[in-house]
């Protein structure tokens, strides 16, 4: 168990994980990309009522228009800039959960007294992965919701939704670092509490049931076509979107359209937006065209204003509420001279 554990041994446990799992697995996800293009590629040529064909093909997976872009670019360049922080992301995550993991399990042990720890029985097993699954999903999803929803969260979710181009490999990383940081804390503080709490209360061995239910979860991710999201490639799964989120329906959540504004909030499951209204299938990819209103563009159109954006405007917010509880306080002040 995690307990028993060294700082120094559970970072190196993790490393060896990640170096074990992590990128074996994320590299066969890319192995997919070519079928899910081609999927992609079979559907734009049947709206369009146009022939298939190998050359067809290439074009359509690198159009010109998309990797000579400007926002291709800031991309790039942006990417690049954090590329060593973005290599170490999940580390933290597996890191900082495990610490509440096990608070969360000794708190259980010091209320109601030690479990002894069970058999290890598949059905609790995938239960434990299950309830894990749909934890980090639904965390991740609230995420998303107020990262749109809230002003301030608004400000710096703005960086992402900045791409006027879905740069296949790149506009996914296009993430400023706050909001990286509260995704990072928020979601390793529920899946602590979840874990802990599970690993309690059907004996399950807490490392068995962490790595699996986020190795699950990242697998899910990486097999439903993730690194097509955020591409020029609209793949649609029909039917199937009542349930999974789909690359053409996250798509669709970038449209500058207003119609679209507000939707398709999931990352690997799309359910959670119909709970909440916010659903939306999946349409026509050229019927509308992604980034910023014009009214917020200037502001995140360079390198350098996606990285110092985020804290002025965030500078300013916290001024205007300072100014406005001074003015207050003063009011208050004077109001009680008077009387």
């Amino acid at each position: 168990m995690l307990a028993d554990c060294d700082p120094a041994g559970l970072l190196l446990r993790v490393v060896r994980h990640l170096l074990r799992v992590d990128a074996p697995i994320g590299l066969a996800s890319y192995l997919l990309v070519p079928i899910g293009a081609w999927l992609a590629y079979r559907q734009e040529t049947g709206r369009n009522g146009g022939p298939s064909s190998l050359g067809g093909f290439v074009r359509y997976c690198v159009p010109l228009d998309v990797v000579t872009s400007r926002s291709c670019r800031i991309d790039l360049i942006y990417v690049s800039l954090k590329h060593f922080l973005n290599a170490w992301l999940l580390v933290p995550i597996l890191v900082s959960s495990v610490v509440v993991t096990n608070l969360t399990r000794g708190f259980w042990n010091e209320t109601l007294g030690s479990r002894p720890q069970a058999a290890c029985s598949p059905w609790l097993l995938a239960f434990a992965i299950a309830a894990c699954v749909l934890v980090q999903d639904f965390t991740q999803f609230l995420i998303h919701y107020a990262h749109h929803k809230r002003t301030t969260l608004w400000t710096v979710h703005k960086v992402h939704h900045s791409a006027e181009t879905l740069t296949f490999g790149l506009s996914v990383k296009r993430t400023h670092m706050i909001e990286e940081a509260i995704n990072l804390v928020l979601t390793s503080v529920v899946l602590g509490l979840t874990i802990g709490s599970l690993s309690y209360a059907l004996g399950v061995a807490i490392w068995r049931s962490e790595m699996w239910g986020i190795d699950c979860w990242f697998l899910l991710s990486l097999f439903s076509f993730w690194h097509l999201r955020h591409s020029h490639m609209s793949l649609s799964y029909g039917w199937l979107e009542h349930v999974l989120q789909s690359p053409a329906q996250h798509q669709l959540h970038h449209s500058l359209e207003r119609e679209h504004w507000d939707r398709n909030f999931g990352l690997l499951f799309s359910f959670w937006d119909k709970l909440f209204g916010c659903f939306l299938r999946s349409v026509d990819p050229g019927s509308y065209r992604v980034g910023l209103p014009a009214e917020s563009r200037a502001d995140y159109d360079s390198v350098l204003k996606l990285y110092v954006t985020p804290f002025l405007k965030i500078g300013e917010m916290v001024i205007r509420v300072a100014d406005r509880g001074c003015d207050e306080m003063a009011g208050a002040y004077s109001t009680q001279r008077r009387s």
